[in-house]
């Protein structure tokens, strides 16, 4: 008869594994800021793994637009880099703040790296779709 019905048991394990999860996720700005800004770097340098952290930049700036090449990016970067990509999707997701809004001059920042990167973007009957 209590089909489809939580204990007062099940409630409070729920709640429990939910503050668990929310915890595990949580992050500073500070954390997000410095992934950014290593990403950053690495995207704007001359490096096997530039184009793997632009296309998470780029995506997480405009989802739209860029792609991210998830089979890459787990093989191509280091774990450090690997590291601050998943910084990047947590600050993104958990503090719902697009990156260049967390760092010094994004915007333009964005630009030039949308700029140097543009051939990655997807076609404009791509996006928007």
């Amino acid at each position: 008869m209590n089909a489809g019905r939580e204990t007062k048991p099940d409630i409070y394990e729920s709640l429990g594994e939910q503050l668990r999860l929310e915890e595990s996720l949580r992050i500073t700005t500070g954390d997000y800021r410095k992934a950014v800004l290593a990403l950053l770097d690495l995207a704007f340098a001359d490096s096997g793994g530039s184009r793997f952290a632009a296309q998470v930049l780029l995506s997480l700036y405009d989802g739209d637009r860029w792609q991210v090449d998830l089979a890459g990016v787990c093989c191509g970067l280091d774990g450090g880099c690997f590291r601050n990509v998943l910084i990047a999707m947590r600050g993104r997701a958990m503090l719902m703040e697009e990156p260049h809004t967390v760092v010094a001059n994004g915007d333009r920042l964005f630009e030039q790296l949308a700029d140097r990167w543009k051939f990655l973007a997807k076609p404009a009957s791509e996006s928007h779709s």
